[in-house]
């Protein structure tokens, strides 16, 4: 299908957008399934094999954010990487990062890895974009997630090495306060 028949469809509402150039159908429930047959769509097998979805990529994943415009990955700090960004004629960019994190703050779903809705959190609490405050604000008013505000800050704590952990943890309480929910010591 051509460029023309598919802005065609989105205009006539039988398609709706997913990740960059993939499309739904209009009206099925976007589920994790289709957010990870997505992410194959459009990265590689070797991102899609040792890559971990984390920032608004993993927000998105959760239902927490709008489709990105860049996927951020992260690979283990020690393990080897051949992984590359993404190539210059991508159907939508992606970023690699290596980093320390344990096992317990990566979940897969449909052979995708993606963060914890903790870790993304935490991630996102970090992170000096402004892409980053809206999926906070539903991961941390998410019933389905229950990701706990207290938790996040003392995920923030605990990983020293973590840059921005002081502007995470101020985001988180500024956050909780925008909400109404009680404010994390």
């Amino acid at each position: 299908m051509g460029p023309a028949e598919v802005a065609s469809m989105a205009r006539e509402g039988l398609i709706t957008p997913l990740l960059g150039p993939v499309f739904v159908t209009a009206g099925v429930p976007v589920t994790r399934e289709i957010r990870a047959e997505g992410v194959r769509m459009v990265t590689s097998a070797g991102v899609n094999t040792t890559g971990v979805l984390h920032r608004d990529a993993a927000a998105w994943f959760h239902s927490c954010a709008p489709a990105p415009e860049m996927l951020w990955f992260m690979v283990h700090r020690r393990h080897r990487t051949t992984m590359r960004p993404s190539p210059v004629g991508a159907a939508i960019p992606w970023c690699v990062r290596q980093l320390v994190y344990p096992p317990q703050d990566v979940d897969r779903f449909h052979d995708i890895q993606v963060t914890t809705p903790l870790r993304t959190a935490a991630d996102l609490a970090c992170w000096d974009h402004p892409a980053a405050e809206t999926p906070l604000r539903l991961l941390l008013s998410a019933p389905h997630l229950a990701v706990d505000p207290g938790a996040v800050v003392a995920v923030l704590r605990n990983l020293p090495r973590l840059p921005g952990r002081a502007r995470g943890v101020m985001r988180v309480r500024r956050v909780c306060r925008a909400l109404g929910l009680d404010v994390p010591d």
